[in-house]
């Protein structure tokens, strides 16, 4: 079971698409919270959480991640304080 939250800040609308979390398995990727910032009426400071069971083995890796269609020059800043993942073993 793995439970994560990624804060963002100055999300700039040159975006067309945003994925702010995605978690990328050993075995597959898994997208939440498609958005399309151009559209987003407040973009300042945006707190976006997920939730999923993860098939996972022995040595796999686990890593959480942000995904846009990066035109020109979008940016975005991650809040740190407010960013995280929570891991629990579920049999």
């Amino acid at each position: 079971m793995v439970c994560c939250n990624i804060t963002m800040t100055d999300i700039d609308a040159a975006y067309q698409w945003l994925y702010p979390i995605l978690l990328a398995s050993s075995n597959r990727q898994y997208y939440f919270n498609t958005i399309d910032p151009r559209t987003a009426s407040s973009l300042n400071l945006k707190g976006f959480s997920g939730s999923t069971l993860v098939d996972m083995d022995a040595s796999d890796t686990l890593i959480m991640k942000t995904r846009s269609s990066a035109h020109g020059a979008a940016q975005n800043n991650i809040y740190q304080d407010e960013t995280w993942m929570t891991v629990y073993l579920a049999c």
